[in-house]
């Protein structure tokens, strides 16, 4: 496992947390638990996106025949 790839699944714990708790103890969400999820989420989606394009990038090309 890379250490990109151990970064991203820290970054999801703290809302995989909350999301749990959730579920198992009835716990009700605030805005600002609302507001950190969707951050935490649009930086893990952010953050895979640029890691996939740079690997694209560093491959080259097969050529066509």
């Amino acid at each position: 496992m890379s250490a990109g790839v151990a970064g991203l699944g820290m970054m999801a714990v703290p809302a995989l947390g909350v999301l749990f708790s959730r579920l198992h103890y009835g716990e009700s969400f605030e805005r600002i638990e609302i507001a950190g999820m969707l951050l935490l989420g649009a930086s893990l989606v952010l953050l895979s996106w640029l890691n996939m394009r740079a690997q694209s990038a560093a491959t080259p090309l097969l050529a066509q025949e």
